[in-house]
């Protein structure tokens, strides 16, 4: 089957012209000949990749309007206290979703990529205001993931751009590192990935709420 339609086919929705809610749509792409797990064929067939590429895609526009909670606890080699963070998604949007609208796939011999377009309802224009709001502060993250990780590494690498925005806020606000912080952070804009030096590069823009800051008693 021709890359071409495949995207519309798989949520059985015609392609469209993305014309509405340019902050809300963006280019995802996969590497077809990247390091696949075991027993999976190489390069990735079309219908495995355009499933990958939306939940890709689905996943990202959910970090944009509803975000994640995160809690980090930065390390302490004094007192011997070791890095920890988690990040939990706070929405799922599910293959299927008739706010996720694709575009034509195009396929060349390295490169699975289209267009997606997110299609906001009520609540999700009320969450996208409220993190536009005073009380959420703007950040930026860059995260690497090596490319032999496959897959599983170019969501590590999503990740791991959330994470050094946080970092990049808590050392422009707080001077000394906390003992524990804890918030939601969403993606401002769709994040840019690229191959970097042999490892998934994510560039990220950030919003943050801090609603928590634990602070280290002087003794």
């Amino acid at each position: 089957m021709s890359a071409r339609f495949l995207l519309a086919l798989l949520l059985a929705l015609p392609p469209l012209t993305l014309a509405a809610a340019p902050d809300l749509r963006a280019e995802f792409w996969l590497d077809l000949d990247g390091v696949q797990r075991e027993g999976e064929e190489s390069p990735l067939p079309d219908r495995e990749a355009a499933l990958r590429l939306l939940e890709e895609a689905s996943w990202v526009f959910a970090g944009m309007i509803d975000g994640f909670e995160f809690e980090w606890t930065p390390e302490n080699k004094g007192r011997a206290v070791a890095e920890a963070f988690s990040l939990k998604p706070l929405s799922v949007v599910k293959a299927g979703d008739p706010r996720l609208r694709p575009g034509e796939a195009r396929r060349d011999p390295r490169r699975f990529s289209a267009w997606v377009e997110f299609r906001p309802d009520a609540a999700d224009l009320l969450a996208l205001e409220a993190g536009s709001s005073a009380t959420w502060k703007s950040a930026q993250g860059r995260g690497q993931a090596d490319w032999q990780k496959g897959w599983p590494g170019r969501r590590e690498a999503y990740i791991a751009a959330l994470k050094a925005g946080i970092e990049d806020w808590a050392r422009a606000n707080l001077g000394l590192r906390p003992r524990l912080l804890r918030g939601r952070v969403v993606f401002a804009a769709p994040p840019s990935m690229a191959i970097v030096d042999g490892a998934y590069t994510v560039q990220a823009r950030l919003r943050i709420e801090v609603l928590e800051v634990r602070k280290w008693e002087i003794w």
